[in-house]
């Protein structure tokens, strides 16, 4: 929403919102001098009681997504100071004024946020914006001279070299001009030629600062590092099984599965046996730094009596699972069941005009989701999907089916599975679907023509006389 007089257009909160979420930087701040719908910001994060590097590290390496408003629900003031409207006078003085080399984003807003409320009748706010792929973490702002450029600074009259000092969060890391150790952080004024240098700033168990600088004559550079936590090299693996106390083999290394097992990133054969049960097998990628979980779910065995001597005969290359037979997606962890080809009358001449007339479809066999799209899966594709309702019930435990998706996020999620998973993924086809569920029955309903034996297999205990059967005797 604009402020007073029409100099902006309104904006819509789920476009905002998407584009967002699109973005590929680690940190993005949305500031803007207007008030809002009420539906754009998630809930607030507290200050922490004492605010040390630490902090602002932890800030730094989690993902951020925070929006800034100069108002809430009524439209904002745009009389204040210096050719500025009041919230933007007093966020630019708190800019301006600052002396911290670092700043978070809740920092800032809570120095002038008071002073535009005791000024107008605006309130303003700053908060991670909803469904956007927040994950903690916000934007920092840098005091001039620390990773970004910054200015000269004068040298004392008495030196006529160049010299570097360099601060940074973590004491004791190494300081490295062109590859030569020279001293540990916090450097102060150390003697370096004029000319460009390489500045590396090192430390275990953190990633490393690399930047060229130019030195001048006479002048000396400050340098402010920040140093993020280095990912681990290696992954993991946990696979969860059905029955519990299958056995879990990975065939392409030496060492014996156990839960949680560290890996070297690459792609891992894993093969799932069990007493009783159709055995698995599929591969899986496991990224560097990553705790991978997948789930395999084995189906029994089906046990059949030979009416004479069975004998062995090795299938042909072309012969299709059999009816039943599941597989698991690798990425996703997702089971798919092999349902055969066949044909089927499709429609009803009891229905609505567009399910007649009944007519034979034939289909070939074809893979179909044993189960609906959870929401642990669908936030491998986007992180960020909310499937709260709109009566705030939570439906977003990892097991629940993922809701409010649309066709295009649907379409989109297979886009990416494809991309992900190697192979042709898509959505059923209406047909396919009727297939699938009808699971090999011929009549409108699936127990049969009894109309009665509703009572018995369906839940219709709530329908009523007003729908298409009387099922009041149930």
């Amino acid at each position: 929403m604009p402020g007073r007089g029409i100099r902006s257009p309104i904006l819509d909160n789920v476009l905002t919102q998407k584009l967002i979420a699109s973005m590929k930087a680690r940190h993005v701040l949305l500031i803007s001098d207007s008030c809002y719908s009420g539906t754009l910001f998630g809930k607030a994060r507290a200050l922490p009681p004492v605010i040390t590097d630490k902090y602002y590290l932890e800030l730094f390496n989690e993902k951020s997504r925070w929006g800034m408003t100069s108002g809430n629900f009524t439209p904002v003031s745009d009389s204040g100071t210096g050719g500025h409207s009041i919230f933007a006078y007093q966020l630019l003085k708190a800019l301006k004024e600052n002396s911290k080399p670092y700043l978070s984003t809740q920092e800032l807003y809570t120095g002038f946020a008071r002073i535009v409320a005791n000024n107008s009748d605006q309130t303003p706010m700053c908060r991670p914006i909803k469904s956007t792929g927040d994950q903690g973490g916000e934007f920092v702002f840098i005091m001039a001279g620390g990773p970004g450029p910054e200015p000269d600074i004068p040298a004392p009259a008495a030196k006529k070299g160049s010299w570097l000092s360099v601060e940074a969060n973590v004491a004791g890391a190494q300081v490295l001009v062109d590859g030569k150790v020279v001293g540990k952080t916090p450097l102060r004024d150390y003697e370096i030629a004029p000319g460009d240098h390489r500045i590396t700033v090192t430390s275990q168990g953190y990633g490393n600062y690399e930047r060229t600088y130019t030195f001048r004559s006479g002048r000396s550079r400050d340098v402010n590092v920040l140093l993020a936590e280095a990912r681990p090299v290696n992954g993991s693996l946990a696979v969860d099984t059905f029955p519990e106390d299958a056995v879990v083999k990975i065939m392409n290394i030496r060492e014996k599965y156990h839960r949680g097992i560290e890996l070297a990133p690459g792609k891992y054969h894993v093969r799932v046996l069990a007493s009783g049960y159709d055995s698995q097998s599929l591969w899986t990628e496991v990224g560097q730094g990553e705790d991978k979980t997948i789930a395999v779910h084995l189906e029994k065995t089906a046990v059949i009596a030979p009416a004479r001597p069975s004998v062995s005969v090795a299938p042909p290359a072309s012969r299709h699972p059999e009816p039943g037979a599941t597989w698991t997606e690798p990425v996703t962890g997702m089971a798919f069941v092999w349902v055969p080809g066949g044909c089927y009358q499709m429609g009803s001449n009891k229905g609505d005009s567009y399910e007649k007339p009944v007519h034979q479809v034939c289909l070939d066999g074809f893979w179909m989701g044993k189960y609906e799209v959870t929401n642990r899966q669908f936030r491998m594709f986007r992180p960020g999907h909310d499937s709260k309702d709109y009566k705030g019930v939570d439906l977003n435990g990892d097991n629940q089916p993922a809701v409010y998706v649309s066709w295009n996020d649907a379409k989109a999620f297979i886009a990416w599975l494809n991309k992900k998973g190697g192979k042709t993924y898509s959505l059923p086809t209406e047909a396919q679907w009727e297939y699938a569920c009808r699971a090999g029955t011929v009549t409108m309903r699936y127990w049969g023509d009894s109309e009665r034996d509703a009572c018995v297999y369906a839940n219709v205990h709530d329908e009523t006389p007003k729908k298409t059967f009387d099922f009041s005797w149930c």
